[in-house]
């Protein structure tokens, strides 16, 4: 290939392949299919990671993808042909591969060597003479530019580098992707929009970063765009039914079970007999195995071992009625005069998720769950602190702060939710550090703060200790009640963490509940605490007495400034 073909000469033929990651793959490239190489067509699942690049594309942003996916679906291929684009069509540029060990990354690069040995030679940039050093690395000396693949083994790949183009493989499946992928994002530029980092991997189970990251992705607290693909999007994914057969009562729900993209998926059944024969013969008959490595949802892609306390299909049920949140950001209270003034800033990166206004008259039951900012076993990171608040007279969970901070700090959160919501009744948990939350919010005479009576044995009186505690003894009382309400389907929180933690709360080998090592369980004891403060303080009404409640509106008697 001419330098002068990636010049201000260009020829127009060679402008379009530079711009045009699609183009030059399907102009230029092939690929092995069922043995033979062919030119290459995007598939599928192809298809929609490109369109969610072209978005990011036209907003100008970096691109920055996390793809949760089946099997064989070709986005390894995909990413590879878009790094090759680049780094075969730029000067002085840098794409690094990331696989989880040493068989995937020779696999991935032979598809990049081949890329080359089959590329159109009027097109196809030269290489040194003699390979370089490293046995997995192109470097096209006649651009600058280069090709490496390494191995997520070495936790130090890439760390002292300046990386253009960052493709990590299967990160579910690395041995410590926290590690490895700090150092390596910290080479990327991020405010250069020609930078591209996409992240991709099958499901190992629940909990690790990758499915840290993908649940951030969902729940918009990081700036990867998610990209989910299940397997019956894939038209390979199919075969022909034998005659006569017919279908299970489980398999003819399974067939209208998924949405997708918003619309409800009717199966063939070519699809059911397909993950029919694929459960038998490559899943050993276990249809969670298979869900795992070819999921429709994204909570069937992250499956766990373990004991499970809460029933899926009860969680499951909840999430299916989840609303979306109304409002995102920050809620600040200011006082003067005796007289309360909240104001809401909307942030896309805020704590607080409000899905439901205070409604005048209603009652509120408020619990937080505070963190003891200990890393626990198997994360990276150390937990949260949330707080939540629910409706008494439905047992809906209508908003809900989930992040980081000091206990005295969470004290000023808990007591602007609180106050917002009618002067809410509740109480962080004293376990720890709440300790000094629940003694703020004494300091600062919130009153409605939970009071229980303890009796004090040496002097035989009964005294007032305020705040929850957590203990061996009320823990079980708390997800047991939590439990029926999910059964009874009494109970609903919209917040989507608190979904995937529900469905991992576990009872331990120990034979304790709580979260499987690398995950965590604050959102499960937040919402059981907000059923206990109400069982503390509500009083069901009379049958005939159920009042129909309008939701305040920021004009109402509340006295709200709003700034959205």
């Amino acid at each position: 290939m001419s330098d002068c073909l990636w010049t201000k000469k260009l020829k127009p033929k060679a402008k379009k392949l530079q711009r045009d990651a699609k183009y030059h793959n399907q102009k230029l490239l092939q690929i092995v299919y069922k043995g033979k190489l062919i030119p290459w067509r995007y598939n599928e699942p192809q298809q929609i990671v490109w369109e969610a690049r072209r978005k990011q594309e036209a907003a100008g942003k970096p691109i920055r993808i996390v793809t949760l996916k089946a099997r064989r679906e070709g986005i390894s291929t995909l990413i590879e042909g878009w790094i090759y684009h680049k780094v075969t069509t730029r000067f002085n540029r840098v794409g690094m591969v990331i696989s989880h060990e040493k068989d995937s990354a020779n696999e991935i690069f032979e598809i990049t060597r081949r890329f080359w040995n089959y590329q159109d030679p009027e097109f196809r940039p030269a290489l040194p003479t003699q390979s370089a050093p490293r046995g997995r690395e192109m470097f096209f000396h006649n651009l600058g530019s280069k090709l490496l693949v390494e191995t997520a083994l070495d936790v130090t790949a890439g760390r002292s580098m300046t990386i253009d183009y960052l493709h990590p493989s299967e990160v579910a499946f690395w041995r410590d992707p926290a590690t490895v992928m700090l150092g390596l994002l910290q080479c990327v530029n991020d405010d250069d929009p020609d930078t591209m980092v996409i992240i991709e991997s099958t499901a190992n189970g629940e909990g690790g970063w990758f499915y840290d990251l993908v649940i951030g992705a969902q729940n918009g607290d990081n700036d990867y765009a998610l990209v989910f693909l299940p397997w019956f999007i894939d038209s390979r994914y199919h075969m022909a039914v034998p005659a006569g057969m017919t279908f299970t009562a489980d398999e003819e729900e399974i067939r209208r079970k998924y949405i997708w993209q918003g619309r409800k998926v009717n199966l063939t059944d070519e699809q059911l007999y397909w993950r029919r024969w694929r459960i038998r013969n490559k899943c050993g008959g276990d249809a969670l195995l298979f869900q795992q490595e070819y999921p429709g949802s994204i909570e069937e892609a992250f499956i766990a071992t373990g004991r499970k306390r809460f029933v899926r299909a009860d969680v499951d049920r909840m999430a299916s009625k989840a609303k979306k949140s109304i409002f995102r950001g920050f809620l600040r209270m200011t006082q003067a005069d005796g007289k309360r003034t909240f104001k809401k800033e909307a942030n896309e990166n805020g704590q607080l998720r409000i899905y439901e206004m205070p409604i005048p008259k209603e009652t509120y039951v408020i619990f937080a769950d505070v963190a003891e900012g200990k890393i626990q076993t198997g994360n990276r990171e150390p937990d949260f602190s949330t707080i939540g608040v629910m409706r008494c007279s439905t047992m809906e969970e209508i908003a809900v702060w989930h992040g980081r901070t000091v206990p005295e700090k969470l004290a000023e959160v808990f007591e602007t939710m609180g106050y917002y919501y009618n002067t809410a009744y509740g109480s962080p948990e004293k376990n720890s550090i709440g300790y000094a939350t629940v003694a703020k919010l004494k300091e600062r005479n919130y009153p409605m703060l939970y009071i229980r009576m303890v009796e004090d044995k040496t002097n035989k009186i009964m005294l007032k200790e305020y705040g929850w505690e957590t203990n061996s003894k009320t823990k079980p009382l708390m997800i047991n009640d939590l439990a029926e309400a999910l059964s009874n389907g009494d109970v609903l929180s919209s917040h989507s963490r608190t979904h995937m933690e529900l469905r991992t709360f576990a009872v331990l080998d120990d034979g304790s509940l709580g979260a499987p090592a690398g995950m965590f369980d604050d959102c499960v004891i937040r919402l059981a605490g907000e059923i206990q403060m109400r069982k503390a303080f509500y009083s069901e009404p009379e049958p005939e007495s159920t009042r129909k409640h309008d939701v305040l509106q920021d004009d109402d008697d509340f006295d709200e400034e709003d700034d959205e």
